[in-house]
């Protein structure tokens, strides 16, 4: 949010090389799609390019949705991420889609799910198995931890 495209990159770049990491997945839709084509150059089979469409959000969504409820990820107890998971919509389009989104407001668009639904969607498509993390904002990475707490949410998920 609010990050130029180097910024963004530089944070990818020291995620990667300060952490084991089996897959880095981006959404490549529009303006994604440049700095998603740089980061394949520079970090190759890493990098899970995924375009944003009505069927992959809403694939993402049912396996963010399954996987809270099963208990095999959680979100971390930070208000923003918090929020920008409560703040996904689903709705039903006249043509009787099913589309998954967030009305803009200060905080973005949905930016921290959709980050959530992008390692589990990473974390699906690698063969082998490895730990979806999503780091809060303005976190420092030096001090990063893995939340492991499992349990329920006082809030639904669409």
């Amino acid at each position: 949010k609010n990050k130029t495209f180097e910024e963004s990159h530089a944070y990818v770049e020291n995620v990667i090389s300060r952490y084991k990491v089996a897959k880095v997945a981006t959404d490549k839709t529009s303006i994604g799609e440049a700095p998603t084509e740089r980061m394949q150059q520079q970090f190759g089979s890493l990098i899970v390019p995924v375009n944003f469409s009505i069927k992959t959000k809403s694939e993402m969504s049912l396996l963010v949705k399954q996987k809270i409820e099963r208990g095999e990820t959680t979100i971390p107890n930070d208000d923003l991420i918090i929020q920008s998971h409560a703040a996904i919509q689903r709705t039903i389009t006249a043509s009787n889609n099913v589309v998954f989104d967030a009305s803009f407001n200060k905080n973005g668009h949905g930016d921290h799910y959709w980050a959530h639904a992008l390692a589990l969607f990473a974390q699906k498509s690698n063969q082998n198995s490895f730990d979806a993390v999503v780091l809060p904002p303005r976190l420092n990475l030096s001090s990063a931890t893995k939340n492991t707490n499992k349990g329920n949410f006082d809030y639904d998920l669409f």
